[in-house]
């Protein structure tokens, strides 16, 4: 019995160890006040979303402070060398949040820097796609100023690939085609969100955008659309 109570205390700690919840890093953004070259700290915080999105895929939360993101402010979603608007791809992310601190002021505007709205990369600006992507959520946000140029349509965000648990809500969006694209996911959950002018800069535009082609209903699939208001 000694011997045998020995081995347990002894694996306890092992135990214990595997059922602790996985620590969770906090980076912040602003961009008003913060600089890529900080350390991404709420006394330090990066100036670029894709700065705060790419630094990390796992176990993170993105905290946004109040200002206004874009190509024509902090260059996000911009490639300045083409010249052309860049897509932000959260590929096999796990665990992950990107969360506004005040969802009237934490702005993503995507107008251009000539002031026109981009648009022009199928499956919108902000990708969330593969197999192994578990658990991200994008909430407390406004999105503004994305058109819908390419046949399918852009949008601020898209779930594409095979994706598990991701949730998008508490959103604002003003003047974005296809405001929420969703070409299959497991779990996906778009709710809570308020979608105002949806325009007509192409072919097709719309609200929302779900695609049942792409859709497993064998391998669990499931897409939860409720309580948006869409004016």
């Amino acid at each position: 019995p000694l011997q045998m109570r020995t081995i347990l205390s002894l694996l306890a700690p092992i135990v214990l160890a595997g059922l602790a919840p996985a620590q969770v890093t906090h980076y912040w953004v602003d961009a008003v006040n913060g600089s890529d070259t900080n350390p991404g700290t709420q006394a330090l915080p990066f100036k670029t979303l894709t700065m705060g999105l790419t630094i990390w895929n796992t176990n993170m939360v993105v905290h946004v402070m109040p200002g206004t993101y874009g190509p024509a402010t902090t260059g996000d979603f911009w490639d300045a060398t083409a010249n052309t608007s860049s897509q932000v791809r959260l590929n096999d992310y796990i665990n992950f949040k990107l969360v506004g601190e005040d969802r009237d002021t934490c702005i993503i505007d995507f107008n251009d820097p000539s002031g026109a709205p981009i648009g022009d990369i199928f499956y919108g600006m902000i990708r969330i796609s593969g197999a192994v992507t578990d658990g991200v959520e994008i909430c407390n946000l406004t999105f503004k100023n994305c058109s819908s140029s390419p046949q399918w349509g852009c949008g601020p965000v898209c779930v594409t690939g095979a994706p598990n648990n991701v949730e998008i809500h508490d959103c604002y969006y003003e003047n974005t085609a296809s405001s929420f694209i969703c070409w299959g996911g497991f779990n996906v959950a778009f709710h809570d969100n308020v979608i105002v002018s949806t325009p007509a800069y192409a072919q097709q535009y719309v609200a929302i955008r779900v695609r049942t082609q792409y859709f497993s209903p064998a391998n669990g699939d499931n897409t939860y659309i409720y309580n948006n208001t869409i004016y």
